[in-house]
Formats: C-alpha cells, sequence, structure tokens
C-alpha cells in the first residue's frame, strides 16, 4: 500500500549508478521505474548554445546536463574526459540554442563514421557499433 509522500521508487534499486555498459546486452525487459516513467529524449538542452562545438565538449556538456544516464564511448573508461579519437578532434555546428537531447544526439552520431546512437527507456548511448538492442531504439543512422 502506497502512503502519501513516499517516492514510489524508493526500495526498488532506482538510484543515481551507471549500472555499466553490458546492461543494455542483457535483453531483460524495462521494468519498475524505466518501464513506468521513461526518459524524454526531447528533453531541452537549453545549456547548449547555438554555434560551433568540439564534439568531447559538447558530449560532455550532455552528460553533465542531463537528468538521465547518457554513456558515450571514450578511448579509456577511467578518464572519459579524455574522449575518443574519433571525435576528439571533430567539429560540430548546432544550429540553434536549447535543442532536444535526441537531436543533439543524432547532429553528433551523423558526423561519425560507424557509429550508432541508440534510445532506451533509461538512458541514451553512442558507441562505435552496429547493434540491434531488443529494447533499444536506433536514432542514428536512421
Amino acid at each position: 500500500k502506497e502512503q502519501p509522500g513516499v517516492c514510489e521508487w524508493n526500495g526498488n534499486g532506482f538510484g543515481p549508478h551507471d549500472p555499466g555498459r553490458n546492461r543494455e546486452m542483457t535483453d531483460k525487459d524495462p521494468d519498475g521505474f524505466d518501464a513506468m516513467y521513461p526518459i524524454r529524449d526531447d528533453w531541452p538542452c537549453d545549456w547548449i548554445e547555438a554555434g560551433e562545438w568540439n564534439a568531447r565538449e559538447l558530449l560532455l556538456a550532455m552528460k553533465k546536463g542531463l537528468p538521465y544516464l547518457f554513456r558515450f564511448q571514450t578511448a579509456d573508461k577511467h578518464r572519459f574526459r579524455n574522449g575518443h579519437p574519433h571525435y576528439n578532434d571533430v567539429e560540430i555546428t548546432v544550429p540553434h540554442t536549447g535543442m532536444p537531447a535526441r537531436e543533439l544526439l543524432k547532429l553528433v552520431a551523423s558526423h561519425l563514421d560507424g557509429w550508432q546512437a541508440t534510445l532506451f527507456p533509461s538512458h541514451m548511448i553512442l558507441y562505435e557499433e552496429e547493434h540491434t538492442y531488443k529494447f533499444g531504439t536506433v536514432i542514428w543512422p536512421e
């Protein structure tokens, strides 16, 4: 029985910890919090201003500002701020301030050959891969 003022996800394992790269490979049905409250991929990234961006800096800014998990491939998992050689020197023009997260992710992925952007109920990822996920939606390549 629910009590007033008690968050529904308390005690269900919901928390701020990143479960890691292999979570996507489990093909486990989204349940609990993720199924009931999927992320908003249209989240307005109003802290991302229009203009020229380095891809690594843009990914880091998205990761810092989004209210949900956003994971992207790096060359060293212990130093994610160092990025990856395939995007560290890529320049991207963000056409307008406050673009939705999904559109920003597609924009970055469209500049990276062989990279895939995928949306899950609980998070988004960008990896150099071609993979079909049972519970993920590929948003790039289209």
